[in-house]
This record gives C-alpha cells, structure tokens and sequence, in this order.
C-alpha cells in the first residue's frame, strides 16, 4: 500500500521541494523552524541572529523555500512570521520512507 500511495505524489511537486534544499543554509534554517516551538514567532532576523547567518542570507532562502511550498509566511503588521509547511514535510518524508 505504501508503495502504490508513493506514486501518487506529483514528482514534480517532491523534485521542487527537494530543489529548495540545496544548500546547508536553507537546510539549517527549515532545522531551525522544525525545532522551534509553533508558538515562537520566527522572523528573519531572529533566525539569522539564531544560526549567526546574514539576515539577507535568511530572507533570501525563506523565500526559496517558500515559493516551493516548504514553509508558510504569515504577514502580520510589519513582520513576516515562517513556519514549515507540515503537509510538504510529511509529502518528503512519506517518499523517503
């Protein structure tokens, strides 16, 4: 059963996800945000301020990320929240397992 429900991800879909990890700094950042607590407000600043990288670095592979659907932005006021988007984590790791 779990091999036929594999096939029925778009491939296209799973390759864009995967495509949006190519780097150790995005690959850090989606670790971050798994591991942070839902409730923690996750800004670029704070995140780049977290892993002691450029908070243009940061902006710049959030929205990598999230124009291939692996994370969600929330606008709220003047701040961009983040957090990963489960349905495509659990879409990656269904394929891998």
């Amino acid at each position: 059963m779990q091999d036929a429900r594999r096939h029925t991800i778009p491939l296209d879909k799973l390759a864009d996800l995967f495509r949006a990890l190519t780097t150790p700094t995005k690959i850090k950042i989606l670790r971050y945000l798994i591991e942070t607590d839902p409730d923690t407000p996750c800004v670029p600043t704070l995140i780049a301020s977290h892993l002691g990288i450029r908070p243009s670095t940061v902006s710049s592979a959030l929205n990598r990320m999230r124009t291939a659907g692996i994370i969600n932005r929330v606008h709220t006021g003047r701040y961009m929240f983040y957090s990963v988007d489960q349905q495509s984590l659990d879409i990656m790791r269904e394929y891998l397992s």
